[in-house]
This record gives C-alpha cells, structure tokens and sequence, in this order.
C-alpha cells in the first residue's frame, strides 16, 4: 500500500510481480487428452442442442 498524501510530489513506483505454478502431476499425458475431448464433445453438444431449440422456437 502507498499513502502519498502528505507529499505533493507524485510517488514514483516500481512493481513486478511474478506467477509460480507447480507443475501438473499425477495424470498421464493419455489421460488429459481423454479429458480434454470429452469436454469439447461435451460442449459442443451442448452448444448444438442449445442451437437446434432456438433455431426451432424462432421458425
């Protein structure tokens, strides 16, 4: 936090900030992908499902 009210001059500041994240362990490469396209065919039903009921309520 910086208070710079009692000074008139504008305070000067430097930041930096870095992101550490441990890496991902315990799961096989195999697996990821496993779970990574079953969440897009999820999805994408989702999407076309959701598509087909607008598409048939504005007809």
């Amino acid at each position: 936090m910086i208070d710079n009210r009692d000074n008139a001059q504008p305070a000067r500041v430097h930041l930096s900030v870095w992101l550490d994240f441990p890496p991902v362990t315990g799961i096989s490469p195999q697996r990821q992908f496993t779970v990574i396209l079953l969440s897009f065919a999820f999805f994408f039903g989702i999407v076309t499902w959701s598509a087909r009921k607008l598409l048939k309520s504005v007809k």
